[in-house]
């Protein structure tokens, strides 16, 4: 019997002692993994910052764009920036617009008048215009006999697929119309889903030709995404 006892404990005593080690060593594993997930978390969810309205928005970064400029112009190559807000546009122009190293032409139905803006970077030496950039980068949607009073326009674009990235001024003349700004690619499905989603009769959506540009009059829209109560909803069902 003691022979026994005294060959089978040394084991279980082995195990003892080497327990905490083993602990340690799967909690600073499970730390590790934890850190490195929390750091590869994406830019635009990272910070979670949000608009007025609780909307999420994107995490703008001055630093972002001026490298992203700065590595097209270095590879004679060209990057396209989403729309940005009136203050974030500002910050861009103000970093990059002077330099001699990289082209910064700003865009977005009104040239460099407009308030939503996109910013086209290049190298200085392709001879890039801002006609020619306003004309690729840049594309004005006009919607006509649209009543919207109570469905603002960034909640219709946003119903039919169209992110706000992707979306500059919307200006409304009197007498003619709405006039978007959007990017190239997603034009066609503007013209293709406004009118069935815009309620009304004799609603008309048309694609201006290449390097149309938005009138200087009319009244700017504001272009944050509104949470509508229900009363709101049915109001802009009827229009």
């Amino acid at each position: 019997g003691k022979g026994a006892s005294s060959s089978t404990w040394p084991g279980p005593t082995i195990t003892m002692h080497l327990f905490p080690i083993l602990f340690s060593a799967v909690l600073t594993t499970t730390l590790s993994s934890t850190a490195a997930f929390t750091v590869s978390i994406p830019t635009r969810q990272a910070q979670g910052i949000r608009n007025r309205n609780g909307f999420p928005v994107l995490n703008f970064s001055v630093d972002d764009i001026e490298y992203k400029a700065l590595a097209a112009a270095e590879a004679w190559d060209i990057h396209v920036t989403p729309f940005l807000a009136t203050k974030e546009a500002g910050l861009v122009e103000e970093r990059l617009q002077n330099r001699a190293d990289v082209s910064c032409i700003r865009v977005g139905g009104r040239g460099a008048e407009s308030s939503r803006s996109r910013f086209v970077f290049s190298n200085p030496e392709l001879g890039i215009d801002a006609a020619a950039a306003e004309a690729e980068h840049c594309a004005v949607v006009l919607v006509k006999n649209a009543k919207t009073n109570s469905d603002p326009w960034p909640n219709i674009l946003s119903r039919i697929g169209v992110d706000l990235d992707d979306v500059g001024d919307v200006v409304v003349v009197e007498g003619a119309g709405s006039y978007i700004a959007v990017s190239p690619s997603v034009s066609k499905q503007c013209v293709r889903l406004l009118p069935k989603e815009i309620m009304g009769s004799g609603v008309l959506v048309s694609l201006l030709e290449s390097g149309a540009s938005i009138p200087d009059e009319g009244e700017l829209q504001n272009m944050e995404v509104q949470r509508l109560d229900r009363r709101q909803q049915k109001q802009a069902q009827r229009k």
